[in-house]
C-alpha cells in the first residue's frame, strides 16, 4: 500500500468540448469549493460519518406508497441522494443519472458513459457528484449540465463522500482518490494505493481521518495527506463502508460473519458473530445503537458497551439482507430493504425496541439498495425491478365547496 501522487490518468472534460486536459496533481492543494449540502439526505449513509441518521422525525410516515418511477430506470444496489429543494437523484444500469421532483415527475436525465452503481453526493451549491463504471467521476450543475468529468484510474465502484474542507473522496478498483473543485474543473490532491480489488464508500472522521474497507480483508485509515495511518485486518473482503461513532469509535462489517468496533488507533474494541456473512454497513441511532444487516436474514441491534464489550439489544428477522443498509429516522425507526419467500422486496420499518412497524411489499428485491429519508418523512428505496419507490403519506387534492376540483 503506498501513496501516490501524480501516478494515475486523471483529466478534466471541458463541459461543451471534447478535449481532455491534464490535470496535474500538486503537493499544495488546491482549494476546494465543494461543501456537502444541507439537505434531508445529501449522501450516501447520511453524512460523513456515515450514521445513517436522519434529523427527519418520520413517526407519521404510514408505509403506504406515493408514487413509483418506471422500470426503464433499471437502478439495483445504487441508493438515492435528496438535494436542498427536494430533487431525488439516482443513478441507473442505462448509462443516466435523473434528478426527480418530489412528486417522482422527472427533472432532468444526464448521460454518462457507462453504467452508474453508485450513489451520488451533493455539494452545497447543488452540484452532484456521481461516478460510473467507465472511470468516470462526474460534477453536474443543478440544472443537469455538465461541469466537469474527472477520468480515473477504472470503474468507480464507491460512493463519494465530501470533507469538511471540501475535499471530494470516492473509490476506484485499487485506488482511493482524493480531488478537489475549484468551481471549473477537478483537481488531484492524492491517490491512496491498495493491494485488493475494491474500494467502499468512504467515512471521514472529525479529525479528517478517512476510512474505508476494502476487497483485501481490511479497514484503512487515511491521513487527510493521503498517507496511511493504519490498517485493520479483518478475516474476509470488506463490502461494508465504515460508521464512526461519537467517541470516534469505527464500525464496520466483514464477510467473515462479523461485525467490528474498531478503536481510533486501530486495535480491536470487539468482534460480534452473526450467523452468515455480513455486507450491510452499519448505522448508528442517537443512543449510540449499531444496527447492521446480516445474511443470516437478521436486522441486529448492538451495544458498545466499552472495550471488549458488546451486547446484543435484539435480532428483527427482516428476511434476505444483502448490502441493504439501515436508515434511521429522528424518532429512532429503523428502516432496512429485504426480500421475502416470493422474491418481492419488503422495505421494513422497525421500531426501537426490534418491533415491526409496517412492511411495505415492492415487485422488486430490496436487499441490495440502502433506503433515504426526505425532508417530509418520506423513504425513498430502489428495487432491483428498476423502480424507485416513494413510501409516505400522499397529497390528496382539496375539494372546493361544490365538489369540483
Amino acid at each position: 500500500m503506498k501513496n501516490s501522487l501524480g501516478k494515475l490518468r486523471i483529466g478534466v472534460i471541458a463541459a461543451l468540448s471534447v478535449a481532455t486536459f491534464a490535470v496535474t496533481a500538486v503537493t499544495t492543494p488546491t482549494v476546494s469549493h465543494a461543501q456537502l449540502a444541507a439537505s434531508a439526505w445529501p449522501m450516501l449513509h447520511h453524512d460523513p460519518r456515515h450514521t445513517g441518521l436522519s434529523t427527519v422525525d418520520t413517526s407519521a410516515n404510514p408505509g403506504t406508497q406515493k408514487w413509483a418511477i418506471n422500470a426503464h430506470i433499471s437502478v439495483d444496489v445504487t441508493s438515492p441522494a435528496i438535494g436542498a429543494d427536494g430533487t431525488i437523484y439516482i443513478g441507473s444500469h442505462d448509462h443516466h443519472l435523473y434528478a426527480l421532483r418530489p412528486d417522482g415527475k422527472r427533472k432532468w436525465a444526464f448521460a454518462t458513459r457507462g453504467i452508474v452503481d453508485t450513489s451520488p453526493a451533493i455539494g452545497a451549491d447543488g452540484t452532484i457528484y456521481v461516478g460510473d463504471e467507465d472511470g468516470r467521476l462526474y460534477a453536474v450543475k443543478p440544472d443537469g449540465k455538465k461541469k466537469w468529468a474527472a477520468i480515473t484510474a477504472g470503474t468507480v465502484i464507491a460512493a463519494p463522500a465530501i470533507g469538511p474542507d471540501g475535499t471530494i473522496y470516492f473509490g476506484v478498483l485499487y485506488y482511493l482518490y482524493a480531488i478537489t473543485d475549484d468551481g471549473k474543473s477537478a483537481g488531484l490532491k492524492w491517490s491512496f494505493e491498495i493491494s485488493g480489488g475494491g474500494v467502499t464508500s468512504p467515512a471521514i472522521g472529525p479529525d479528517g481521518t478517512i476510512y474505508f474497507g476494502s476487497d483485501d480483508d481490511n479497514l484503512y485509515a487515511v491521513n487527510p495527506d493521503g498517507t496511511q495511518k493504519w490498517a485493520f485486518a479483518t478475516g474476509g473482503y470488506v463490502f461494508s463502508s465504515p460508521a464512526i461513532g461519537a467517541d470516534g469509535t469505527i464500525y464496520i462489517s466483514s464477510k467473515d460473519d462479523n461485525v467490528y468496533a474498531v478503536n481510533p488507533d486501530g486495535t480491536q474494541k470487539w468482534a460480534f458473530a452473526t450467523g452468515f456473512q455480513v455486507e450491510s454497513s452499519p448505522a448508528i441511532g442517537a443512543d449510540g445503537t449499531i444496527y447492521v444487516g446480516s445474511g443470516d436474514f437478521n436486522l441486529y441491534a448492538l451495544t458498545d458497551g466499552g472495550q471488549g464489550t458488546v451486547t446484543e439489544k435484539w435480532a428483527f428477522a427482516a428476511g434476505p439482507i444483502e448490502t441493504s443498509s439501515p436508515a434511521i429516522g429522528a424518532d429512532g425507526t429503523i428502516y432496512i430493504g429485504s426480500d421475502d419467500a416470493a422474491g418481492s422486496g419488503v422495505l421494513n420499518a422497525v421500531n426501537p425496541d426490534g418491533t415491526q412497524r409496517w412492511a411495505f411489499t415492492t415487485g422488486g428485491r430490496l436487499d441490495a439498495s440502502s433506503p433515504a429519508i426526505g425532508a417530509d418523512g418520506s423513504i425513498y428505496v430502489a428495487a432491483e425491478s428498476g423502480k424507485l419507490y416513494a413510501v409516505g403519506i400522499r397529497k390528496t387534492r382539496s375539494r372546493s365547496k361544490n365538489g369540483s376540483r
